[in-house]
């Protein structure tokens, strides 16, 4: 069996996924900066957010190939749209128009309780632990994932259909061989 590869290039040089990464892996260097060299506690909605960041700065790679640019483009767009949802919901609860379940009083029963309600974050996700020009990180975050989700939306580098058409006929060109 003689398996032919196809002298197409595989990959993609597109700036979109480039940007991408390169942004988070700017906002988690600073985070982390704040928290280990500023000491500055996150809460766990900062932490669920950071997570957003995490997962863009491991998948957007994959996107300069070609056969999976639409699908990472996607997932991505998935992603931030999740990490809007979770900026714009710790904000409300930073403007106290939601609860902040993290400081919320429990009822104490036994010590199991007392033990649990001291495992939870010391730090309060109604607290703004630091600002700039007036804005809180989570207005950042907010801002940064729409821009985001509406950057990889409009910036096509490959139209779907094109993309499609090349991975279809590379598989086509393994199976036929």
């Amino acid at each position: 069996m003689v398996i032919i590869i196809s002298r197409e290039k595989k990959w993609l040089l597109d700036w979109t996924f480039i940007s991408v990464w390169i942004f988070s892996s700017l906002i988690l260097t600073y985070s982390f900066y704040h928290q280990y060299v500023e000491k500055i506690e996150p809460c766990s909605l900062c932490k669920w957010q950071r997570l957003v960041y995490v997962l863009v700065f491991v998948l957007s790679p994959i996107g300069i190939f070609k056969c999976f640019n639409v699908s990472m483009r996607n997932a991505l767009k998935l992603i931030f749209l999740i990490g809007f949802c979770l900026a714009i919901y710790h904000a409300m609860v930073q403007f106290g128009l939601l609860i902040d379940h993290c400081t919320m009083t429990q009822k104490i029963e036994n010590t199991n309780d007392f033990m649990k309600m001291l495992e939870q974050p010391k730090v309060a996700c109604s607290a703004i632990s630091w600002k700039l020009f007036g804005l809180s990180a989570s207005i950042y975050n907010a801002i940064f994932s729409l821009v985001a989700l509406i950057f990889l939306h409009f910036n096509h580098n490959l139209k779907a259909e094109e993309n499609g058409e090349i991975c279809q006929k590379n598989s086509l060109l393994q199976k036929n061989n």
